[in-house]
């Protein structure tokens, strides 16, 4: 006696839903750089006619202003990864940086938006690494306001890098 088995699996509603997933990722990720790119355009017109004046501090701010919004604009663009990853197109944009300096930078910007909580870097050790910037920013800031948030009721979060073999410690 010969026979077949066959087994069928609908997976029109899968399909479905990955499609409206990627829909909403696109939609998204051009709703926010139009707003994201006028603050950016207003932002340098602001820097622009203040430089003529002596308040350095607004225009430190500016600085900082301008950098946030850099990022969140790479931060947009990236929406669009969660496709690539799952396709195994993801690529990484590495570069040589100075993370102890990354780190300080990174810090001194979550200080002014975090008065309640003192962020104190207690090891800095300086270490050049090949990394994608934008993703190792976007894994400290995550560290660091995890931290802020899940210690409410402290008021300072210590903060250290340095390097343990071949690996690089953030903690």
């Amino acid at each position: 006696m010969t026979g077949v088995v066959s087994i069928f699996t609908d997976i029109t509603e899968r399909k479905d839903i990955l499609r409206q997933k990627d829909e909403f990722i696109s939609t998204v990720s051009h709703e926010l750089k139009t707003p994201v790119s006028s603050l950016k355009a207003y932002s340098q017109v602001l820097k622009r006619s203040i430089s003529s004046g002596k308040n350095d501090q607004s225009r430190d701010f500016l600085d900082r202003m301008d950098k946030v919004i850099s990022r969140l604009q790479t931060l947009i663009s990236d929406l669009l990864d969660v496709t690539r990853l799952e396709s195994n197109k993801l690529v990484f944009k590495k570069e040589t940086v100075k993370l102890n300096v990354l780190l300080t930078e990174v810090v001194s910007e979550l200080q002014l938006i975090s008065p309640s909580h003192h962020l104190l870097i207690t090891q800095n050790t300086e270490l050049m690494v090949n990394i994608d910037k934008n993703r190792i920013i976007q894994v400290i800031v995550n560290l660091i306001t995890n931290a802020i948030k899940y210690s409410p009721e402290a008021n300072k979060v210590n903060i250290q890098l340095y390097a343990k073999g071949d690996m690089v410690i953030c903690s």
